[in-house]
Order: structure tokens, then sequence, then C-alpha cells
């Protein structure tokens, strides 16, 4: 099981102003991003610092393009794993001739059909980021815009409900016990005096 490093952490706690994501949101995405990567051979640092990256850059490219973070990272995800259709709304080409070409830029002279699977993830990795390169910063650039803040303003909302039902559920635990214990006593009582329950609920209604 993949679990966010020190630094997803904190980038979680500023996520609604750095990606437009709530807390909640990006730690549900940093997860299945780390995990999808550890799985092609990344270590932990090295899936903490990619899936940052990822994400990131998933901000920047939903954007642009109008849509979610959720669904330009999934298409990222996806394109890593060898999926190339979602990533092209994007703009981005994983074909085995882009491939190649990543590859070359890279000093890699090994063909891409002679590739492992976890070679070719870690091409697609650099294709990616290499290519969505043209909207990096894009996000930040928004910031300030009228969607931008709402954006931000609406993962802000959700860190503070989050929040807020953090703090209360101490104090919420006990009457909700307290609640059940007493609804469970009625419910007894009503099926140990049917009669006089029905009286009562006619007499009510």
């Amino acid at each position: 099981e993949y679990i966010p490093s020190l630094n997803e952490m904190r980038l979680g706690k500023t996520a609604n102003e750095t990606v437009g994501l709530a807390a909640s949101g990006f730690n549900q995405l940093a997860t299945t991003t780390g995990a999808a990567l550890q799985s092609f051979g990344l270590n932990a640092d090295q899936a903490a610092q990619q899936t940052i990256l990822l994400t990131q850059r998933a901000a920047d490219m939903a954007n642009v393009f109008d849509t979610s973070v959720a669904e330009a990272l999934g298409a990222i995800q996806s394109g890593v794993r060898g999926m190339e259709l979602p990533l092209r709304r994007f703009g981005i080409d994983l074909t085995d001739a882009k491939l190649q070409a990543e590859a070359m830029a890279q000093g890699i002279t090994k063909a891409v059909s002679e590739m492992s699977e976890q070679e070719k993830a870690h091409l697609r990795l650099s294709a990616i980021m290499r290519q969505s390169e043209k909207v990096a910063g894009e996000f930040a650039k928004s910031s300030d815009t009228f969607a931008g803040s709402m954006q931000r303003l609406g993962a802000t909302i959700e860190n503070i409900r989050a929040e807020i039902g953090t703090q209360l559920l101490p104090i919420l635990q006990p009457l909700l016990e307290a609640f059940l214990g007493i609804t469970k006593s009625v419910l007894e009582w009503m099926q140990a005096n049917q009669e006089l329950s029905r009286f009562i609920i006619v007499v009510v209604l």
C-alpha cells in the first residue's frame, strides 16, 4: 500500500492554493498516482517526487484545457501505463515514434520495441513532462482570475468542512452513542408493549 510522503502531505495542506484541490482530494490522487509509479519500479522517494510534479503539471493542464485536475492526472496515469488516447486531448503524443524520439533525446539508442514495461513507463513519464512543458505554470498565472479564485475558494471551503468535522467528532461521538442507546431502549419498550405503542402513535398522530 502506498503511503504519501511528508512532502506530499505538506503539499496536501496547501493544495487548495497550489493546485486548486482540497487536501482530501489531493491525498486521494497522490495515493493512486504514487502506487502506480511504484508499480513501475520507482522507490518511495522517487514516486513521491514524481507525484508532486505530475499533480502540479495536471493542474496546469486542467487550467488550459478547461477540465478537472483529477481528469488531467487520470489521463497522465493512463499514459504512463501505455494508453495513449486520454492524453491526446491535451496535445501529448505517446506513440512509439514519439517515444523513440524521446529516447534519442536522452541518448538512449535501444529500440522502444525492445524495452521492458518499466523502461517504457519511465520514457513515457519523460515524454509527458517534456510535451506538457508549454503549459507549465498556467495554474499559477490564472490564480488571480475569477475562475481561479473560485476554484481555490471551493477547495478551501472543502478543507474547512473537513477540519470542522474533525474538531467536532470527539464532541459528537458520545452524543451519538447516547442517542443510539436511547433509540435502542425505546424500540425494545415498543416491542414489549405493542398495543400501548400503537395507541400512543395514534394519539400523537
